[in-house]
């Protein structure tokens, strides 16, 4: 994968429709409608013209420092992983005008977000499966030391395959080495990098300890989510703060009776406050994720 990107000046904002069907970029990717918008950036449907390849180009809408770096941090980390429960970055460039642009495989289906909005809560079972597969990609992530740090439902994406459907983990943006310095989750006062609720408790205090144990606790809050519909806090933001770094959520059989309490107590442990209490490493929270639906399996038949 090629390198960071250069720095370049700031161009005005960026308007999608400057991009119309047709447009060709890179002499490879020729676009076709706009399939989504971020905060940072549009992507688009595209197809390779040599290789009649779908494609979905993510181009950069905002010019500033930080989402450069972002953007670059994304194309490096991401395009240096491959593993099925990952996204394909296939290369970075940039527009003519020098905006960047980020091509990546072609997705079709869903967000975890849309989905439990469409649907509601999990099954016991439906959600152990959504999270193993969250946690193999993430075992993958972690052999090569880095953590994601921004793990929430809208960057889980359920994709169709040949075989049924495969889970896929999106946005490396504010990912990093273990150990490396990085953008802190909070870059200024009362703003944070990703969603407050799937944030661990070091990253409010010791950004340098985030670790594989970090996204493990992102797994935990997401599991919550999905079988019981709440977050495990909630409240306004220093009610929620005080919450995440000081005291422990209700179990999710609380909000769910009939859940077992092999599920509140793998939840639990993955939410832990300290990080020596939760699973160690994404196996071994994948295999008791396995066992918990095999024992709801057992029950339910």
């Amino acid at each position: 994968m090629p390198g960071i990107l250069p720095p370049v000046h700031p161009r005005p904002p960026f308007n999608p429709v400057s991009l119309p069907p047709g447009t060709v970029l890179a002499g490879k990717y020729e676009l076709a409608q706009p399939i989504g918008w971020g905060e940072n950036s549009v992507v688009y449907e595209a197809t390779h013209r040599l290789l009649q390849r779908k494609a979905a180009v993510k181009v950069l809408a905002k010019t500033d420092e930080e989402s450069e770096r972002r953007f670059a941090r994304e194309a490096k980390l991401a395009g240096s992983l491959s593993h099925p429960n990952i996204v394909e970055i296939y290369e970075v460039g940039r527009l003519e005008d020098g905006r960047a642009f980020l091509a990546m495989e072609f997705l079709v289906g869903e967000t975890l977000e849309e989905r439990l909005g469409r649907r509601g809560p999990f099954g016991i079972e439906e959600a152990m499966k959504v999270g193993q597969e969250l946690l193999q990609g993430l075992a993958a992530a972690h052999e090569n030391h880095i953590v994601h740090r921004d793990l929430r439902p809208q960057n889980i994406f359920m994709a169709h395959s040949r075989d049924g459907e495969v889970l896929k983990i999106l946005d490396f943006g504010v990912s990093r080495r273990f150990g490396s310095e990085g953008d802190s989750i909070l870059t200024r006062p009362g703003s944070f990098l990703g969603d407050v609720q799937f944030i661990a408790p070091e990253q409010l205090y010791e950004d340098s300890t985030i670790d594989q144990r970090t996204d493990l606790y992102a797994v935990g809050v997401l599991l919550y989510r999905l079988l019981t519909g709440h977050p495990p806090f909630s409240g306004r933001a220093a009610q929620l703060l005080v919450a995440i770094t000081e005291e422990m959520p209700a179990p999710p059989s609380h909000h769910r009776p009939e859940l077992t309490s092999d599920v509140d107590k793998v939840i639990l442990t993955a939410l832990a406050k300290k990080q020596k209490d939760r699973f160690q490493d994404a196996e071994s929270m994948a295999e008791a994720l396995r066992l918990t639906s095999l024992f709801a399996s057992y029950v339910k038949g």
